[in-house]
């Protein structure tokens, strides 16, 4: 009966909504996601973006239909208002969103317009040393807020990683049939070998926005005390963010300025991946980073902290190495051990790409969200045929007794 009611319906309307103000993990995960989802039959994809940026122009190339309301040039309530004008009227059965403002924001859309359903991905979690300044107690109240609307708001919550999933029900009191875990996943890139300076130079690299939560305070110590062991080996972080300016003078007073270069940031850092050796990450926290399924889908070897959803990408001696210190020893411990021995990097370099290609397609990953949305949506077609059935028959009855 399921299946007959699923293939008369018609096709499902799904908005997602998110900031798009920057192009990081969880932005490509959305063009990922989107780029896929749109090629299901029983689904209609649509995509709310709160700033004109690369996200919003990648998704209207791939034809996803894409509106954009800019934040920062309406309040809050002028948003709201622009969004009911433009999807009154799409009988949208779902939203999607991605970040805490777009929850609030979807939750007062399906007031207004009838949407059955929420859904919402958390990428990550926030960490206690992002209270440290002035404005603490207005983040805290943010994220409880956000909270409050997911908890009693919301169908279901995705946790990209086990670790989120049990940080939102044992910390933050989440139902446990609520949260959900959908792994992120990537397109599993074409391999070639690119060009390299010096192929007896081995290299080092890293991407990301340079951040708190990344710590490349320490991906340059530890740097420093690789280089006291190896001399054929160079670092390199690729991307950009507030702390450029610091890391570099950082680099500078560790006498690391021909050692460690500052990469611009691109769209696609394929290349930057395949000329690399190793790939070091020295996060706080990690949702599930993209960064490290594309550097293993190029087939290299991780070395990382086991913090966040880490262990759940990498085991330890097989797609790499997970430290669990802090302290920049340990990590270039294990990085040296890998840069002294080739075919140890081969060998977990080919099990990395194994890894991602069994496990982090983006092909799993949309199928894990139709799943999702065909679950809901099942699940009120059944409800709406039970009840027309307890309708009919009840109809019947009375027809029986009149005659």
């Amino acid at each position: 009966m399921v299946s007959e009611l699923m293939s008369k319906a018609s096709p499902m309307t799904v908005l997602h909504v998110f900031s798009g103000d920057l192009w990081a993990g969880a932005e490509k995960m959305i063009v990922t996601l989107l780029k896929r989802l749109k090629n299901y039959p029983d689904i209609r994809i649509l995509a709310l973006s709160l700033n004109e940026s690369i996200l919003s122009r990648m998704l209207r190339e791939s034809n996803v239909e894409t509106i954009v309301i800019p934040e920062e040039s309406h309040f809050f309530a002028t948003l709201l208002v622009k969004a009911l004008n433009h999807f009154r009227g799409k009988n949208i059965k779902l939203i999607h969103t991605h970040g805490y403002k777009e929850d609030l924001l979807a939750l007062l859309i399906r007031q207004f317009i009838g949407v059955k359903w929420l859904v919402s991905t958390i990428h990550g979690l926030p960490e206690p040393s992002f209270f440290k300044h002035s404005n603490a107690n207005n983040i805290t109240f943010k994220r409880k807020l956000d909270y409050f609307v997911l908890k009693h708001g919301f169908a279901k919550v995705i946790a990209v990683s086990e670790d989120i999933q049990q940080n939102l029900i044992n910390k933050y009191g989440f139902n446990s049939t609520k949260v959900e875990v959908i792994h992120n996943g990537i397109d599993i890139p074409r391999l070639k070998n690119p060009r390299r300076p010096e192929d007896s130079v081995l290299q080092v690299g890293t991407v990301g926005r340079m951040v708190s939560v990344k710590q490349y305070e320490l991906f340059l110590d530890i740097a420093d005390e690789v280089t006291k062991q190896l001399k054929n080996v160079r670092f390199s972080i690729l991307g950009d963010g507030p702390l450029k300016e610091q890391l570099t003078r950082k680099a500078k007073a560790l006498r690391l300025e021909n050692i460690v270069t500052f990469e611009v940031p691109r769209i696609d850092p394929s290349d930057f991946y395949q000329s690399i050796d190793l790939y070091l990450n020295t996060s706080l926290h990690e949702g599930l980073p993209l960064s490290i399924l594309e550097a293993m889908a190029c087939g290299k070897p991780v070395v990382a902290p086991k913090v966040g959803g880490l262990p759940e990408i990498i085991t330890h001696a097989e797609e790499g190495f997970l430290v669990e210190s802090r302290s920049p020893k340990d990590f270039a411990d294990w990085c040296v051990k890998l840069l002294r021995n080739k075919e140890l990097r081969t060998i977990m370099g080919q099990k990395a790409l194994n890894k991602v290609t069994k496990s982090f397609r983006s092909g799993l990953m949309a199928d894990s969200y139709h799943r999702l949305y065909q679950s809901l949506a099942m699940g009120m077609q059944i409800q709406d045929s039970e009840l027309w059935s307890y309708q009919n028959a009840d109809a019947k009855k009375i027809d029986r007794q009149r005659g």
